[in-house]
């Protein structure tokens, strides 16, 4: 008995160190794994989050691309608009729409939805009322309606800038130049659990160098929406070990998810989560990660098995080693297909920027190259790559070098994008030393190493000898028109004097002879004077066809008034003979010569009053306030002109008429061409035969401070006749 309890007493001294043993592998094992999927799951929301701040970035360079198409050329219809988003291929599930967005003032606000209904009979700048829906657009100083929309959006027409939401936002884009993001956009109806952002970048005319400049260029917005959702799901699986949330925390007493696997971010995942701040323009987002179920059920796998025997025990333990070795493989693919993701997206961007027809270089604070494209390699005579870690002044002229870092400094200081070389010279230096003239765009870039700026070089060697070559066929041009405008005033002037002589004698052969001549002969005398008359007229038009064009331009601000009425009074005569009814508003102070201007308006009003209908002749003169330029227009009852003739009429002696139905020369209305273009506008009919037409004239308008039209700013205008 006592051997039996000495026995027994010995297997519990050896199982119990051997249990302790166990429990307390199992305790460190379970101790590993726990660090190590806080390990795994830190590293996959890094790497969740940067693939969330690179689709955003993706959605941004998207916006951008259909800025610099509108830069270049702005569209004046849908067609050329969306023709542009497909070539680019710039709509899918993330940005799932893109808009156009013009600045309108008040005074162009009729013109604009006239036009804008060409395309859409429907179409007028409108506003959301919470209750009524969209309606009508009061009135408002500017307005910045959704033209142009791919697909058309529920916005379509809705003045952005009368959403209390992202006023503040236009503003900020406005007066930065970058794109901004706004809040979750209720209007574009988000789904339960993810939100819709919208971003607006703005677009100038021209290169705007401050902030008066960007306020005062601002040509509109261009609009993209993008659905969080989406943007998650392209690199996101439904197979996921984490819950991701998003949310916008830019105001910090007012929240708001952005993106929930639940609706109304009810995660699923549990436990503790781990919170990363992503890196978004102009907002604060934070993205929240939990791990799952499946996530936590694996997890805990180790810690809920029973201690078993010493065999049963090593057995499950080296089963459980398995199952752990075979979750951390799973995990490590995870990580590696993000990881081939993320050099897939590096790889795209390698490839457009090494297909860019432009030079594109990236250079660090300190001015070295840290990145080229094989254009700039060509363009600056350089191997492929030799340029990286190079400074940069290796490109710029020697003049300048020494000057170069405090202007690369300047830059730094206050990052922002500029465009150099346009209106100056710049030039850049070959690896031969030939300089060659170029044109630089900088944009500011915030890399891991630190401040960067991306450079965007373009060779216009070409372009400016295009440019000398045809300011030098221009000014061949200038003189030989100089010569034939001299020389039609010299033959105009001197040839009058024998038509009067010719028309002089016979008349007086008429007078002394006439009763010796029978009806032919006087006839014929007849057709002598009156062919001398219009010889005498046209030489006459043609002596002011060329004095409208000759001379120094020299346009003071005019008011047109003062110019429509002087021409009514030198017109009195026929207005008084045709019973004509002339009606006009409150015109403006253009910049352009009083006589010309005169001239101009007695021309238009005189061959509305000659080319009249049966009906009494009403015309009538009204303005449209443009960005730059004052719209005039000069509408009649009369006769009208065929679509096909629209041109034909401004040409010299073009006359549609026989001078036995209408008297004249056919030079008044090549005339008035030539002083709306000699001011720097341009002419142009509307109408159709039988009813009416409506010449247009374009004026610059008066500089800032010299507008003292007081019809400006009166109700109404003034009734003749």
């Amino acid at each position: 008995m006592k051997s039996a309890a000495r026995t027994r007493l010995e297997l519990l001294g050896v199982a119990a160190p051997a249990a302790l043993a166990i429990g307390w592998i199992f305790w460190s094992l379970n101790d590993f794994e726990e660090r190590l999927t806080h390990a795994l799951i830190d590293a996959r929301a890094s790497a969740t989050a940067h693939q969330v701040e690179v689709r955003v970035d993706q959605c941004l360079r998207a916006v951008a691309a259909v800025r610099g198409y509108i830069s270049a050329a702005p569209p004046t219809d849908p067609s050329g608009f969306r023709a542009f988003l497909s070539s680019a291929n710039l709509i899918d599930s993330d940005v799932i729409g893109i808009g156009w967005n013009p600045r309108v003032t008040d005074a162009e606000r009729a013109e604009f939805e006239r036009r804008a209904r060409a395309f859409d009979p429907g179409f007028e700048i409108r506003v959301r009322d919470p209750e009524l829906g969209a309606m009508r657009a009061p009135r408002r100083d500017v307005y910045f309606p959704t033209l142009y929309g791919v697909p058309p959006p529920p916005t379509q027409g809705i003045d952005s800038g009368s959403v209390a939401s992202l006023r503040d936002l236009l503003e900020r884009a406005r007066d930065t130049g970058n794109p901004q993001i706004s809040a979750p956009f209720a209007l574009l109806a988000p789904s339960p659990n993810s939100a819709v952002v919208v971003v607006f970048t703005p677009v100038y005319r021209g290169v705007p160098t401050s902030l008066d400049a960007r306020r005062a260029q601002l040509l509109g917005y261009v609009g993209g929406a993008l659905k969080v959702g989406s943007l998650v799901a392209s690199f996101q699986g439904e197979d996921r070990a984490l819950d991701m949330e998003i949310w916008d925390e830019t105001e910090p007493t007012q929240p708001q998810v952005l993106f929930s696997p639940e609706p109304q971010g009810r995660s699923r995942g549990a436990g503790e989560p781990v919170v990363v701040e992503l890196s978004i323009p102009g907002r604060h987002w934070v993205a929240r990660f939990r791990a799952t179920p499946r996530l936590i059920r694996s997890a805990s796998s180790l810690s809920s098995f029973p201690l078993a025997g010493g065999a049963v025990a090593s057995l499950f333990f080296i089963v459980l080693l398995v199952q752990r070795y075979v979750a951390i493989v799973r995990h490590a693919r995870e990580i590696s297909a993000h990881s081939e993701e993320m050099r897939r997206a590096i790889h795209r961007f390698e490839s457009v920027i090494e297909s860019s027809p432009s030079g594109v270089l990236m250079v660090d604070s300190g001015g070295t190259i840290r990145l080229s494209n094989a254009r700039i390699d060509a363009m600056f005579g350089y191997e492929r790559s030799a340029l990286l870690g190079q400074p940069v002044d290796l490109l710029v002229p020697p003049s300048i070098r020494g000057n170069h870092a405090a202007l690369r400094d300047s830059f730094f200081a206050k990052p922002e994008m500029r465009w150099l070389g346009v209106g100056r010279e710049l030039y850049g230096t070959h690896r031969s030393g030939r300089l060659f003239p170029v044109e630089v765009g900088l944009a500011p870039l915030h890399a891991e190493e630190g401040p960067m700026v991306l450079a965007t070089i373009v060779d216009v060697t070409e372009r400016k000898r295009a440019a000398e070559r045809l300011e030098q066929h221009q000014q061949e041009l200038r003189r030989s028109n100089a010569e034939l405008e001299q020389f039609a005033y010299v033959a105009s002037h001197d040839l009058q004097e024998p038509l009067r002589k010719v028309a002089s004698f016979c008349t007086l052969i008429e007078r002394k002879y006439g009763d010796r001549l029978d009806d032919e002969g006087r006839t014929y005398i007849r057709f002598a004077v009156d062919g001398a008359a219009r010889m005498r007229a046209l030489i006459q038009d043609l002596l002011a066809f060329s004095r409208a064009g000759s001379g120094e331009l020299r346009t003071t601000p005019v008011r047109c008034e003062m110019a429509l009425r002087a021409a009514l009074d030198a017109l009195s005569t026929q207005i008084d003979e045709s019973h004509a009814r002339i009606s006009f508003e409150a015109l403006p102070t253009v910049m352009a010569e009083p006589t010309q201007l005169t001239q101009l308006f007695q021309n238009l009003l005189s061959n509305a009053i000659k080319y009249r209908s049966h009906a009494t002749p009403e015309i009538h003169v009204r303005c449209v306030e443009q960005a730059r330029h004052w719209v005039i227009s000069v509408s009649d009852n009369g006769i009208g002109i065929a679509p096909a003739f629209h041109e034909r009429v401004f040409g010299v002696f073009k006359r549609l008429h026989t001078r036995e139905k209408y008297s004249g020369t056919g030079i008044g209305l090549a005339i008035c061409r030539r002083v709306v273009e000699r001011f720097g506008g341009r002419i142009w009919v509307e109408s159709q035969e039988g009813a009416g037409a409506t010449f247009h004239f374009s004026l610059p308008r008066a500089v800032a401070g010299q507008e003292k039209d007081e019809a400006q700013s009166s109700e109404g205008g003034a009734h003749v006749g």
